[in-house]
């Protein structure tokens, strides 16, 4: 339990927020103050550690030192806490040069007038840290009019730091998505620049990519330079690790900013100010998770990368053995076998950085999702890749091949929909965005033109991008928005598909964006919100494995699982007691459905489940060939002892089929994947007889599809 020290500063943090925070605080959410409480106490007790305002090292729970440890603040030595620094000068001479202007000092004393005149650093950082910032990281940097810009939108490859304009004037510009009335837009003008103004305060605080590309301003009367300091993030970094407080600092003066321009621009309604001080409050919490991440994450990297390496190694492992097995899956995981991994990684980064959805994050960021969070898939031609009105937790970004987009249009007399082509996707393009973002139904039916190779994106993949950067949630609110945008556009053009981008200022879609940024959060990081296929009310009865009579029944159908048959009685236990639950569905209730995303297997302990899988039917004539319809092709029923998604679990394919429990409900157990963990570690041969099992399983479901649509199962 906390001590009473510990109580009493958390409550008084607590108070603090609420005190900061007044309208928006009791509109949040118990979880959300619980998230924020936690995050700013922490930095409150690191500053005062930092600050030698703390106890002395042997008073120190282990966690305290574990966690000052993450944010390299304190040097447990014989000595105590070290307490850190800043650099600087005589604050006595501050304004007094030699004469010249050209001495160092001097230089930074300029610097250090500019900051102070400056509103952002005056009321965020005191006198001490502003010096340290002009002495160690501010330089100046000037933009001549027709020259070259200062930065370019979306480049990251200068450091992470700010601008702040000390003469002159400039201008920013941002692009515009080509449509097909104009497929090279000319970028548009979204702010004037003039002294004290900020540039890129979001690259500063969360790593994030250039905005805008900032030149010297083009009017006539304006000034040939426009002149800047520069503050690094090095300089920043020293002043936050000393004191990690100055973090809510920033990021209540970065939500006010923004909603205060925001209300100035009609986007929000100022009656109601409930609302609009809780949209404050949640992306304060937003850019101080996202500063607290990007200034101090390194040895939180460090310290999960043997982890990841290890993970890595063991599933590629298993991907290697189980290659070649013929599955006849939508979509089956692609194992990476390139000599050339590095040049095929360096591809997928470029491809997944020209997505609209994607282009915001970083190269690092880019890079960390082609690699822990994404995956190659196939689709051979003719192949049904997504359904329509099926749940999607992942978005597609097509590498090779083209793929068709086909939505149901009514229903013939037989009962079947027919299936019209909407849309075409070609190298480059992506689709599933809503799906990965929000957890949203498909809204159509994508079926490969040719054999084609995707990338998939995961929510899994995504998460670990927000955990890192929660902004990242209001790229995606942007990018929902202005999709949102172009289809009312479209609409109202009668089909143009374009817009001049007058309507940024709708009260309606900055509400949109609010909403989305909320649903993403949910459904990203929570997994909460996900649209299902139906809207059946009937819960699903879950529990644990129990002791006693309970395993030993269990046990005695998994030992008649051929997937299982190698196992002793003891690694059968293993697998219940790490990752499995009995679950008992109600007769009609999908079990696993297509197409989902998958990281668990089935095994019915009573009851039965009818197997279905949906096709494409092409007609004999051309006509009906463009057209498709779909069916649903019956695989046959599973009963007691039978199991289904072993590729779930060892490789995480997606669900080939839709199980569905029948009329007497069904009562299955399911394995997750970190049950099948310990038992690829430990015994050697489960991942050969795994492979053997599951090759044997495929020409199984092959003969059994053939059949059925030969019609004689």
């Amino acid at each position: 339990p906390p001590s009473t020290r510990e109580a009493l500063l958390r409550a008084e943090c607590a108070r603090q927020l609420a005190a900061s925070y007044k309208r928006g605080w009791p509109a949040l959410a118990a979880f959300e103050r619980e998230e924020m409480e936690s995050a700013f106490f922490r930095r409150v007790k690191a500053s005062a550690h930092a600050l030698n305002l703390g106890p002395k090292p042997e008073m120190l729970p282990l966690k305290d030192e574990e966690a000052l440890a993450a944010f390299g603040l304190t040097s447990y030595a014989a000595n105590g806490i070290e307490t850190l620094t800043l650099e600087g000068f005589d604050d006595a001479v501050v304004g007094v040069g030699d004469g010249d202007g050209d001495d160092d000092d001097d230089v930074k004393r300029r610097h250090f007038m500019t900051l102070s005149q400056c509103a952002f650093f005056a009321e965020v950082f005191t006198r001490a840290e502003l010096r340290h910032i002009a002495s160690r990281g501010a330089t100046l940097v000037d933009a001549v009019k027709g020259g070259a810009s200062l930065v370019a939108e979306r480049d990251d490859s200068r450091p992470a730091s700010l601008f702040v304009v000390v003469a002159g004037a400039g201008e920013a510009y941002a692009s515009r998505d080509p449509t097909p009335s104009d497929p090279d837009p000319p970028p548009k003008l979204v702010a004037k620049l003039s002294p004290p103004d900020l540039i890129d305060v979001p690259c500063l605080l969360a790593g994030a990519r250039r905005g805008a590309t900032v030149e010297a301003s083009s009017a006539t009367r304006a000034a040939k330079t426009m002149t800047t300091l520069e503050v690094t993030k090095d300089a920043v970094r020293a002043v936050i690790d000393r004191r990690p407080t100055a973090i809510d600092a920033i990021a209540r003066r970065v939500a006010r900013t923004r909603v205060r321009e925001a209300s100035r621009a009609g986007k929000l309604d100022d009656a109601d100010v409930t609302a609009r001080a809780l949209t404050e409050t949640r992306l304060a919490h937003r850019v101080a998770a996202s500063a607290e991440t990007h200034f101090a994450r390194g040895g939180a990297l460090w310290t999960r990368a043997g982890d990841v390496a290890r993970a890595g190694a063991r599933r590629r492992q298993v991907a290697r053995l189980l290659g070649g097995f013929g599955v006849g899956a939508s979509a089956t995981a692609e194992t990476c076998e390139d000599a050339d991994a590095d040049a095929t990684t360096r591809a997928h980064v470029k491809l997944v950085l020209q997505t609209r959805m994607l282009r915001t994050l970083t190269v690092a960021e880019a890079t960390s999702l082609v690699v822990h969070g994404s995956r190659r898939v196939r689709a051979s031609k003719g192949e049904v890749f997504t359904q329509q009105g099926y749940p999607g937790g992942s978005a597609f970004v097509v590498i090779a091949g083209s793929l068709d987009a086909l939505v149901k249009k009514g229903a013939t007399g037989a009962g079947e929909a027919s299936l019209q082509t909407v849309n075409t996707f070609a190298a480059g393009d992506c689709f599933g965005e809503a799906g990965a973002m929000l957890g949203t139904r498909r809204s159509a039916t994508v079926r490969a033109r040719e054999d084609s190779t995707l990338l998939e994106i995961s929510r899994r993949g995504l998460e670990a991008a927000v955990r890192r950067r929660p902004l990242i949630l209001d790229d995606f609110a942007s990018f929902i928005v202005a999709k949102k945008r172009e289809i009312a556009a479209s609409g109202r053009l009668g089909g143009g598909g374009g817009t001049d981008g007058d309507d940024d200022d709708d009260p309606s879609l900055a509400k949109i964006h609010r909403d989305v940024v909320r649903r993403a959060e949910r459904w990203i990081l929570r997994e909460e919100g996900k649209e299902s296929r139906d809207d059946d009310a009937d819960a699903v009865v879950r529990r644990r494995v129990g002791f006693g009579e309970d395993s030993r029944a269990v046990t005695e159908v998994l030992q008649r699982v051929p997937l299982f048959a190698a196992l002793d009685r003891t690694q059968l236990m293993v697998l219940l007691r790490e990752g499995a639950h009995v679950e008992t569905h109600p007769p009609g209730r999908d079990v696993a459905v297509q197409g989902d995303e998958s990281v668990s297997m089935y095994v019915v302990l009573e009851g039965a489940l009818e197997v279905k899988t949906e096709v494409l039917q092409p007609g004999a004539s051309n006509q009906n060939l463009l057209r498709g319809k779909t069916e649903r092709v019956s695989l046959g029923e599973l009963t007691r002892g039978d199991a289904f998604g072993e590729l779930g679990l060892l490789v995480g394919a997606p669900r080939a089929a839709t199980a569905t429990a029948t009329y007497a409900g069904a009562t299955v157990l399911r394995l997750a994947s970190v049950a099948i963990a310990p038992i690829i570690r430990n015994v050697r041969s489960f991942a050969v007889t795994a492979s053997v099992v599951m090759a044997a399983s495929g020409m199984r479901e092959g003969r059994a599809r053939a059949r059925a649509r030969a019609g004689e199962g």
